[in-house]
């Protein structure tokens, strides 16, 4: 009777212990395959441009915070749609010397742009998540008058149209939700909307560099 027993206690071990190898082997399985899926997603996702693409960012020197929204027309093709509030800082003389005073406008814009190096990236198996790489782009602008000042008079004659000519470069890491980049233009078209401010007197070069949000 003894024997018996512990013929089926051994019984139910080796069982046990079948059970649990098979359980091991199974987890092994399911994390190796979890990984490699995963992995194989993250290095899939890097050549993903999506259809409709919106940021949130900030930029400066030329300080704006604005929304970004980008349509994809083909892999090198988009077209980009701004809008933002733009800030004019400067510093105080005189009387209210030391003190920061500020003009905030509205500026809104739409740029065609074309993306030159995108087959290149690919070549080189670098990300193009959401055209991550050098454009050459072409961007009319509109800037109002200022909406509000801080430190000194609100004004009514600081509205500007025009065109910027741009270089930049945009990143976008492999599966994060941020992006950084920068440009530089030239605006060979520009127009004051006051008849106060000469058009020669306007800065028509434009550096920035920017930080923000994929949503």
């Amino acid at each position: 009777m003894v024997e018996q027993e512990l013929a089926v206690s051994g019984m139910e071990l080796e069982l046990l212990g079948y059970n649990k190898n098979s359980f091991m082997r199974y987890l092994v399985t399911v994390t190796f395959l979890f990984f490699f899926i995963k992995s194989y997603n993250q290095e899939d996702y890097t050549k993903i441009i999506e259809p409709n693409i919106f940021r949130t960012y900030i930029a400066a020197p030329v300080n704006i915070l604005g929304v970004h929204y980008e349509h994809k027309l083909k892999q090198n093709l988009s077209i980009a749609g701004k809008i933002g509030l733009n800030s004019a800082m400067g510093i105080s003389s005189g009387l209210s010397e030391g003190r920061v005073r500020i003009q905030t406008s509205l500026l809104s814009s739409v740029e065609a742009r074309y993306y030159f190096n995108i087959k290149r990236r690919e070549e080189r198996n670098k990300t193009i998540q959401n055209f991550s790489g050098w454009y050459l782009g072409l961007e009319p602008f509109v800037r109002t008058h200022s909406l509000f000042a801080i430190n000194e008079a609100k004004k009514d004659n600081n509205g500007l149209t025009g065109v910027f000519v741009n270089l930049g470069f945009q990143r976008q890491p492999p599966n994060r939700k941020i992006y950084g980049g920068f440009y530089i233009g030239y605006s060979p078209v520009v127009n004051s909307m006051s008849s106060t401010l000469n058009s020669s007197e306007i800065d028509r070069v434009w550096l920035n560099f920017l930080f923000g949000f994929v949503l």
